[in-house]
């Protein structure tokens, strides 16, 4: 994993924990395939 992908990587860890990050993978078409994963926040009271 590049430079670039692990920073982004880590802070999606960091803003919404363990259930999210960066999936990589290859694709059937012959690329690489890159999503995006991560949980939605609850509302914080104020």
């Amino acid at each position: 994993m590049s430079c670039g992908l692990w920073n982004v990587h880590q802070r999606l860890l960091y803003q919404f924990k363990e259930s999210s990050g960066l999936l990589l993978s290859a694709s059937p078409s012959g690329g690489l395939r890159i999503v995006l994963k991560w949980a939605e926040r609850e509302a914080e009271s104020a």
